[in-house]
């Protein structure tokens, strides 16, 4: 490891789209045909920065639309039943298959703001947006580099991955273009709902309740009960499909896709320097946004 160059790495397929840094996951073809995607008025999407708990935010929403035909197909791929839709090369068959959905379809999403479905203001598509404390991103976002083929299993140490995530040169970029330009472009949008990781860990069935209440769906206690029951961190860490243990690109002798779903881990990984660096960079870009987050400080 002592020889790794971090100047030198790349995540395969690395490419760039309006200056932002990606993986070969998400081509350029397939974001550009986001941006035309066919939306339904009962579509909702979830978008996020990544490792900011959206694939716990994706079941949420996917059992309170479809909990009264769950049983159904429980046992389908998450990203079957909740696909993502940037992911890999786009086709005629990808499209119709994204088409075939059944209703309400839900979507994952990892794109900018500006290139998300044009339909969704015309069609008032609803869209949850997923945030996460930037400090618990970068330091969950490291163990997922280190794991994941798709970004290169990262063998550097975790102080070379916090440059390169400071630096926004990470797939998706940086964390606080991403965050702010959705946060400006939405935060007063009826149709668009700010959800923060760290009050969903604090109030798990406040969550489940104000997810439904945004899609005025009306859920009594005990469905409520059992869908928080189904999405516990414990829960969809072991349910073979929310624990991706099928996807042969991830490395789970590194780390877990589901490592520990806590909030405040960043304080055993950043130094006293890098904290201080980054609560500086922080207070600058932050600054007269309106938007707080909490990093269970």
């Amino acid at each position: 490891m002592s020889d790794f160059d971090v100047k030198t790495f790349k995540i395969p397929g690395q490419h760039y789209l309006d200056g932002v840094l990606l993986g070969g996951y998400s081509p350029r073809e397939s974001i550009e045909m986001v941006k035309t995607f066919d939306m339904f008025e009962d579509d909702c999407v979830v978008s996020a920065y990544p490792k900011s708990g959206q694939t716990w935010t994706l079941e949420l929403l996917y059992l309170i639309l479809h909990y009264d035909n769950y049983s159904e197909n429980e046992e389908t791929d998450s990203l079957l039943r909740t696909p993502w839709l940037e992911l890999g090369k786009i086709d005629n068959a990808r499209i119709r298959e994204l088409g075939e959905v059944p209703r309400p379809r839900v979507f994952k999403t990892h794109v900018a703001a500006h290139q998300l479905p044009e339909q969704m203001r015309e069609k008032h598509s609803k869209m949850i947006h997923v945030l996460r404390n930037p400090k618990d991103v970068a330091v969950s976002y490291y163990h997922f580099y280190r794991m994941d083929a798709s970004l290169g299993r990262f063998p550097g140490t975790w102080s070379q991955f916090y440059e390169m995530f400071m630096a926004g040169n990470v797939s998706h970029g940086s964390w606080f273009d991403h965050v702010l330009q959705f946060w400006r472009e939405y935060k007063d949008n009826k149709d668009v709902l700010f959800l923060h990781y760290e009050d969903m860990v604090k109030d798990h069935a406040g969550a489940v309740r104000k997810i439904a209440n945004f899609l005025g769906k009306s859920l009594n206690e005990n469905v409520a009960e059992e869908i928080v029951r189904r999405t516990s961190f414990g829960s969809m860490k072991q349910n073979p499909a929310t624990n991706f243990s099928k996807y042969e690109g991830f490395d789970y002798s590194v780390s877990h896709f589901y490592r520990k779903g806590k909030v405040g881990d960043w304080k055993n990984y950043f130094t006293v320097q890098q904290n201080d660096e980054f609560d500086e960079v922080y207070r600058a870009k932050m600054a007269d946004s309106g938007l707080n987050v909490d990093f269970g400080e």
